[in-house]
């Protein structure tokens, strides 16, 4: 272990694409890498960020962390980076699905993050594969519910997990807008073809016709095509990396 390891990335309130690292030392001391952290007046220096996210508490006795597939330990509110891993997520996502589960037939959050890597900007394509890859730890929580002020704590806790598992993965800050349009468009898709009664909102809305009509993939094929789709990128990317040097 490194004399300060990162717990946490908070994303900036006021700076879009910038966001602050938690660390904790051997001794357990907690810093964060924002400017008014390293002003700080305070003894011991604080902010706004370790105030918000109470990452000290984690490490209680009587804090749980989430148990995951591989074996790990995880705690979502304040994750060490070494503890995100790829088969957790996809292995969760793969047995999410979306919509709450209702729908006329299982379709799971994998399927829908493979399925937005392709649509999205092919530069923004590992980007788009894990956009959503908080919810393995998190769950899904359906727009209706998920954007009420009263779940604005899950919003920041989701933004905080969602920024580490971009880095975990050594990926840009932020969610890419291609990736974002890709998510919105893809929605459609889905609303029309998954629902027993199709929602006005997915109606009113123009489909992505190269798609075929949507009828969900098992778990085991929906997390073998992400971890798939993954390692193909991860494999793109290299090789383009070496025919430009």
């Amino acid at each position: 272990m490194s004399a300060a390891a990162i717990v946490a990335t908070i994303p900036s309130e006021r700076q879009a694409g910038t966001s602050y690292d938690i660390t904790r030392d051997r001794a357990g001391a907690l810093a964060c890498s924002c400017p008014a952290f390293s002003h700080s007046t305070d003894t011991p220096p604080w902010c706004k960020h370790l105030a918000q996210f109470d990452i000290a508490g984690l490490s209680s006795a009587d804090a749980i962390p989430l148990h995951t597939f591989t074996g790990r330990q995880i705690f979502p509110l304040a994750p060490r980076l070494e503890d995100i891993a790829l088969e957790d997520i996809a292995h969760g996502l793969s047995l999410l699905c979306r919509f709450g589960g209702q729908l006329r037939s299982f379709y799971s959050v994998a399927e829908h993050s493979v399925r937005v890597s392709q649509l999205c900007d092919p530069a923004d394509a590992l980007h788009g594969l894990l956009h959503d890859a908080s919810e393995a730890y998190l769950v899904d929580i359906p727009r209706p519910l998920k954007h009420l002020p009263v779940m604005d704590p899950y919003r920041r806790a989701e933004a905080v997990l969602q920024a580490a598992i971009y880095r975990r993965f050594a990926l840009r800050r932020g969610t890419p807008a291609s990736v974002t349009r890709a998510d919105e468009a893809i929605a459609v898709n889905e609303g029309q073809d998954l629902f027993a009664i199709v929602p006005a909102w997915a109606a009113a809305g123009t489909r992505v016709n190269k798609l075929e009509t949507l009828a969900g993939w098992t778990p085991l094929q929906a997390e073998r095509l992400f971890l798939a789709r993954y390692h193909a990128l991860r494999r793109r990317a290299r090789a383009w990396v070496d025919s430009s040097t």
